[in-house]
């Protein structure tokens, strides 16, 4: 039997927990291990994994300072490659503890390390078929990396369900190359992919690939990588996985508002503890990061990099835009200027920062509540004052970065897939309002 090791990264999800760990454990094959990642959880997450490692001895649980989900999932990869080092703790609630540098461990007593033959991923707050890891072992055949199909829990309210990212790529079920897939993905939004495919742990070896630490958008990198290193990938379309969408997510928080522990605190007071702004530094960073390390990722080259390196770089341009720049990445933006020289730029980062897509997504923001109904008009005008301060500042920082170079083509492919988003197409009428 294969044996199959699933990485689960978890950050103060105790209302979803249970549920997902039970759809885990509950799984119709058994060859599993489980590796749960703490990330320096607040509430009663990490309480709640002890007491299943209690009861099935193929759980191990890690606990990191919070550093983010990409740091979480990058310490899973260590320890199923055996470079972490334990320390023997002693006993803790019918657990052996262990410190490691950086992290604590607990394990069942029963726990036995097997080397990993397939690899998944899998959200705390998501939940999963019980047939989930033996349908995945029967699409995956002798392919790099499979990539199956997934349905929504929806807990926030939503005229229409949106499509699965396999469903908007529309490919057919079975073995496909890379080339294949590369065909698809020039005419779709950027790809991405951590919790919707079974990875040929040998493969992920070979290419030494890793998420990079510190983005918030590393399943982009991730994702594009794996996809464009594999020689086959197996299609399965069977929904196999239910991504929740709630409103009090990593992507979607609820409060506005950061807690001192979090890794992201210093940068919150240095933009002034503002939430929005803290988030626009989160974006550049993420495609700053990214885009220098797919510029250095051996191996990585042809036609996959002359599709996907522009569009990084493209993105990375956001830092140009911003007034502050704590994490000074408008410095390492200047380590990729080869990179730049090589690539004309479609200019779609551009686009997203004009006032039409930002005043379209603050409008799409709060047209659907009273209250934000009631602030609707100042956040729009607060929002045309923002779009014009960061206008000017990336035509002064502009001049400094001499080697960029943008399509002249204001209708390529790249920028008219953001023209088709919601915020651009109402942005454009409320800019005239």
């Amino acid at each position: 039997m294969k044996n199959v090791s699933i990485i689960v990264p978890f950050f103060n999800v105790e209302k979803y927990f249970r549920e997902c760990l039970e759809s885990l454990v509950n799984q119709d094959y058994e060859n599993i291990q489980f590796i749960l990642i703490d990330d320096e959880s607040t509430d009663k997450s990490l309480n709640i994994a002890k007491e299943f490692a209690q009861k099935d001895s193929r759980i191990c649980i890690l606990s990191q300072k919070n550093a983010g989900q990409a740091t979480a999932r990058n310490l899973g990869l260590d320890f199923l490659e055996s470079k972490l080092k334990f320390d023997f703790k002693g006993d803790e609630g019918g657990l052996c503890a262990f410190v490691g540098e950086g992290f604590k461990a607990w394990q069942n007593a029963e726990f036995e390390f097997k080397n990993t033959d397939y690899l998944l991923f899998v959200d705390s707050d998501d939940v999963v078929e019980k047939s989930f890891v033996s349908e995945c072992l029967k699409a995956i055949k002798d392919a790099d990396v499979l990539w199956f199909n997934y349905d929504f829990l929806c807990e926030i309210a939503l005229k229409k369900i949106p499509k699965s990212q396999m469903e908007l790529f529309d490919l057919s079920e079975g073995i496909i190359s890379a080339k294949k897939w590369l065909e698809v993905a020039k005419t779709k939004p950027l790809f991405w992919l951590t919790w919707q495919g079974m990875i040929d742990f040998k493969f992920l070896q070979k290419i030494k690939l890793r998420f990079v630490n510190g983005a918030i958008y590393e399943d982009n990198c991730f994702g594009v990588l794996l996809f464009s290193m594999a020689k086959k990938i197996a299609i399965c379309k069977k929904k196999l996985y239910y991504y929740r969408l709630r409103a009090n997510s990593t992507m979607n928080p609820e409060k506005r508002e950061l807690s001192r522990h979090s890794y992201l605190y210093e940068l919150y007071l240095a933009v002034g503890e503002d939430f929005e702004a803290l988030k626009t530094q989160q974006w550049a960073k993420s495609w700053v990061l990214s885009a220098m390390y797919m510029s250095e990722f051996e191996g990585f080259e042809g036609e996959f990099r002359e599709h996907f390196m522009p569009i990084f770089l493209d993105r990375a341009v956001a830092c140009l835009f911003l007034e502050k720049d704590p994490l000074n990445l408008r410095q390492k933006l200047e380590v990729l200027n080869e990179e730049f020289e090589r690539y004309i730029l479609s200019g779609a980062e551009c686009v997203r920062h004009e006032k039409a897509y930002k005043l379209g997504f603050i409008f799409l923001q709060n047209y659907k509540s009273f209250g934000g109904l009631k602030r609707l008009f100042k956040e729009l005008k607060k929002g045309a004052l923002e779009c014009e301060r960061e206008w000017r500042e990336f035509a002064k920082n502009k001049v400094k970065f001499h080697f960029l170079r943008f399509d002249e083509d204001k209708n390529n492919i790249e920028i008219l897939k953001i023209k088709r988003h919601y915020s651009y197409k109402v942005g454009k009428i409320v800019k005239f309002l």
